[in-house]
């Protein structure tokens, strides 16, 4: 009775020891959205790779000047006032290849989302843990930056000084946006401080641009009807961004996960950076 007591309990532990082999630990929630976010940020990269080459095998050479302005001496001028008169002047500086322009923009998101999906794939996870994403900002102020070029240049805007100008507002206020992530990252309470700047300096683009096409509506013979398109097309996209950075400093609803944030990032950028593009090619560039 001994021997027969002491087998069953060999038999119950041999039973329990493999048990614990065979079961296998869960994926957890996180880690299945991490790696569904690797797979968008794949094909992304593939769609945007695709776009920039479609472009600048598809379109015709199209160039926009761009030119300084400034005073000199208006001689006839001068000598009927018996003193030095000023006139404004122009001077031609270089011309810009648009498709190659829109091309750049569309290579530099695809740039960023392979490096989130490989080489950067540790960092970037890191950051979304932490409600922080360091290489979408970089991504949207240099990408932004092109973008609004092309488009200020459609609106009539062909200063060196006021596109430089341009591209700094447009790369502050991506920085604006990546500071209020950082400060926001770990409080309760949200600072809101870098967001109303985001919208200031956001309006005054949009205001200078609105300027130049109001512009040439009164004043000359209008834009191409696709400019007007483009420009509220982008502009309500761009909207879309501010009103989903709005949502995840907030942190309500869906937004609370940040995950889902990013996701309508990733969406948001791919809708405005494609609808540009093609925009471009069927007003212009076909």
């Amino acid at each position: 009775m001994a021997k027969k007591k002491k087998s069953s309990k060999a038999k119950t532990k041999k039973v329990n020891t493999k048990a614990t082999t065979v079961a296998k630990p869960s994926k957890t929630p996180q880690r299945i959205a991490f790696a569904s976010l690797r797979r968008w940020n794949i094909w992304l990269a593939v769609i945007f790779a695709a776009e920039a080459i479609a472009i600048l095998v598809l379109s015709k050479t199209v160039t926009l000047p761009v030119v300084t302005h400034f005073l000199t001496k208006d001689t006839l001028a001068s000598q009927a006032a018996k003193y030095t008169v000023f006139a404004p002047a122009v001077r031609h500086l270089f011309d810009v290849h648009i498709a190659s322009l829109v091309a750049a923009f569309l290579v530099v998101s695809a740039a960023a989302h392979g490096a989130m999906a490989t080489i950067h794939r540790k960092s970037y996870e890191a950051g979304l843990e932490r409600r922080i994403n360091r290489i979408r900002w970089i991504d949207f102020g240099v990408g932004a930056s092109m973008m609004m070029i092309v488009i200020a240049m459609l609106n009539g805007i062909y200063d060196a000084s006021s596109l430089l100008m341009m591209t700094a507002l447009v790369a502050i206020i991506h920085g604006l946006a990546y500071l209020s992530e950082l400060q926001n990252k770990d409080s309760k309470h949200v600072n809101w401080l870098n967001f109303w700047g985001i919208l200031a300096a956001g309006a005054t683009v949009w205001l200078t641009i609105d300027i130049y096409a109001k512009g040439a509506w009164v004043y000359g013979t209008h834009l191409p009807n696709y400019v007007y398109w483009i420009d509220i097309t982008v502009f309500v996209l761009l909207l879309g961004v501010a009103a989903n950075i709005w949502l995840v400093l907030r942190q309500k609803g869906k937004w609370a996960d940040y995950v889902y944030g990013e996701r309508v990032y990733m969406l948001l950028s791919f809708l405005v950076r494609t609808a540009l593009a093609w925009q471009l090619y069927v007003g212009l560039l076909r």
